[in-house]
């Protein structure tokens, strides 16, 4: 749940899941303004009236909502606080309805009615911030020589657009914005900080969230920017930076983000707003990302954003040109992870079939593996059903059998039922983001043990469950402890792939940081338009022919 306060009364109150989930829901698209009415949430979630009212009673008592007291106006029905009307009655003074102005004094008795609101303070979240913890595989792989000495080796596009800006110098686009960053710390992220300093950017006046994946060279990027001053933290402490950032004097309007995951956009408009003045801009790689912001936008009933959200994940070039590296360097490195079994004639299936999902299970048959697909989207099932992959009906069925199954649908496919399906001694692994894929708190609660799974070689390549049922004894080997297996101890894609992907980001910086950006939308159209002007698509085949 979004809120700790709510799993925690619905762990204490099982019978109530249901109900404090949906009330969840409905908080987390609210800020502390709005006044909550238990009988117009009842209706809404189609819930008693009374059980409402000792949710949000026990959600007061813990912390996270206040209870207060309201004159009801008996002309309007206009809101106001109790003790606004207490003050004037022992003044003696008029107290009159703020909508229709009649005075309450003159009524001999008023209602008086109980409302809740949200705390304005910071809150523990519990999405989608909450990474289950595992012992490391401790890659620790240092930084390459040439990262320092020649940085944009194979990072022609990103040394060719950022030369374009240098000579602006002290002046460039970036000059005295204050960037958050949540990207990935691998070795293509030295290039593009790089690239971002010569247009200006100041490293000392941003703050790098790391997402805790165990990346090969992690902790070498880690210390490669605390050289400089920078201030870098594991992406769990945003919500600390952000409401530091909110409580600070603010004098400009100088605030970019640029985030793969949409954790601080939809914080800040959620939670934040007082900085929304003050953003100029974010930038998003991913469409975990966009959903996550669109979700605030649907809870909150809102037609806009407080600011432009360029959504390079939906554009053209990223969306036909990254999904074959990705699917490679999953299925390369699953390869890798278990070497000794072979992929030839087995069963494997993969839950999703977008863009990341055509492409695993392209490259799975390619390995004569038999792979089935499962997908709720029905263009995307007749799209896997032309390409010859069986489609199957239910969750169960796709997993009978499989000794691997992958999910990479973007949110979780591989669930308490799908679980109770998979075959003992099965391979499960997430080729997508964060470790949303799999419910891996389920497989946490029916274990009996729980160890280290190792290769061959004896290195850390995930865990292995025992559960407790159903059968009792069943082993579930659990890839990559969840994260995205592209990334574990290996760069996700090529240099020269991601050259093009990290320079539609910057471009995209660019534009926001210039002024050229004003639709408060999440936008992936003004990628398309911006790597046309750039013409990107011509200057990478010139460099990496």
């Amino acid at each position: 749940m979004f809120f700790q306060e709510c799993e925690s009364l619905a762990n204490s109150e099982p019978l109530l899941k249901k109900t404090i989930t949906q009330i969840d829901n409905v908080l987390k698209g609210i800020g502390p303004s709005s006044v909550l009415d238990s009988e117009i949430i009842a209706q809404k979630i189609g819930e008693k009236e009374s059980i409402i009212e000792g949710v949000f009673l026990k959600l007061s008592e813990a912390g996270l909502l206040n209870k207060e007291k309201y004159i009801l106006c008996p002309k309007c029905g206009n809101l106001m606080k109790y003790e606004d009307f207490e003050t004037a009655k022992n003044k003696e003074d008029e107290f009159c309805c703020s909508i229709c102005e009649y005075n309450l004094m003159q009524e001999k008795k008023l209602e008086i009615v109980i409302r809740y609101r949200l705390k304005a303070r910071s809150v523990t979240m519990t999405e989608p911030m909450q990474i289950r913890s595992f012992p490391e595989p401790n890659f620790e792989i240092r930084l390459p020589e040439r990262y320092r000495t020649n940085p944009f080796q194979y990072m022609g596009l990103l040394n060719y657009y950022s030369n374009q800006f240098a000579e602006t110098g002290q002046f460039g686009p970036f000059a005295g914005k204050r960037f958050y960053f949540i990207l990935h710390f691998l070795g293509d992220f030295v290039p593009f900080i790089e690239a971002m300093k010569r247009m200006g950017l100041d490293v000392r006046n941003c703050v790098f969230f790391y997402k805790e994946y165990p990346y090969p060279q992690r902790e070498a990027i880690k210390n490669w920017l605390e050289e400089q001053d920078a201030i870098v933290k594991p992406v769990r402490e945003v919500e600390n930076y952000v409401k530091q950032l909110a409580t600070s004097e603010l004098k400009e309007k100088n605030i970019l983000i640029l985030e793969d995951g949409g954790f601080i956009v939809p914080l800040v408009h959620r939670h934040y707003p007082q900085l929304i003045p003050y953003t100029l801009g974010a930038v998003e790689q991913t469409s975990r990302g966009e959903w996550n912001t669109k979700e605030w936008l649907k809870e909150s009933n809102e037609n806009q954003l407080g600011f432009p959200v360029v959504s390079v994940a939906g554009s053209k070039l990223k969306s036909e040109f990254e999904p074959k590296y990705i699917g490679e360097a999953a299925v390369k490195n699953l390869e890798r992870m278990i070497p000794n079994i072979s992929f030839s004639g087995r069963n494997a299936v993969v839950f999703g079939f977008g863009s990341i999902g055509e492409q695993v299970a392209d490259w799975l048959r390619k390995k004569g593996t038999i792979v089935k697909i499962f997908e709720i989207n029905d263009d995307k099932k007749l799209i896997a059903s032309e390409k010859g992959y069986e489609i199957t009906e239910t969750p169960i069925s796709a997993v009978r059998d499989a000794f691997l199954v992958i999910g990479a649908s973007g949110r979780q496919s591989i669930d308490s039922s799908v679980i109770s399906g998979l075959s003992h001694g099965c391979y499960v692994a997430s080729a997508s983001s964060e470790q949303y894929e799999i419910d891996i708190e389920e497989l946490i609660k029916r274990k009996l043990n729980e160890q280290i799974l190792q290769n061959d070689n004896k290195e850390i390549i995930g865990t292995t469950f025992e559960l407790q049922s159903p059968p009792q004894g069943k082993k579930i080997n659990l890839l990559a402890n969840g994260f995205p297996v592209n990334f574990w101890g290996f760069e996700s894609m090529p240099e020269q792939a991601s050259d093009l992907i990290l320079s539609l980001i910057l471009l995209s910086a660019t534009e926001i940081a210039l002024g050229k950006v004003t639709d408060n939308n999440i936008d992936s159209d003004i990628v398309n338009k911006i790597a046309e002007e750039y013409e990107v698509s011509k200057k990478y085949l010139e460099m990496h022919k």
